[in-house]
């Protein structure tokens, strides 16, 4: 599984954080995409999702979920174009 390490940015401050993004846990992940464990596991194994160590705890960027999503959208109706 792959982490990352989470480093805050010289001149951030508290102010400055995004108020849309936010960390979710594996169990929120799996709530939000409607996966199962293993399944959320093979996204992490091939890069499609980064894992955050904060604490020794998972935790996932919403935005790159977000990413991931409209991803798969985009894809998903290349391919139904493509059938018509």
């Amino acid at each position: 599984m792959r982490a990352r390490r989470l480093t805050v940015l010289p001149g951030a401050t508290a102010g400055s954080v995004d108020p849309s993004r936010c960390l979710y846990t594996r169990e929120e992940l799996l709530a939000v995409l409607k996966l199962s464990s293993a399944q959320v596991g093979a996204l992490i194994d091939t890069g499609q999702l980064t894992t955050l160590l904060i604490c020794g705890e998972e935790r996932f960027d919403s935005q790159e979920v977000s990413s991931l999503i409209d991803t798969y959208l985009r894809v998903t109706r290349r391919r139904t174009n493509d059938r018509m």
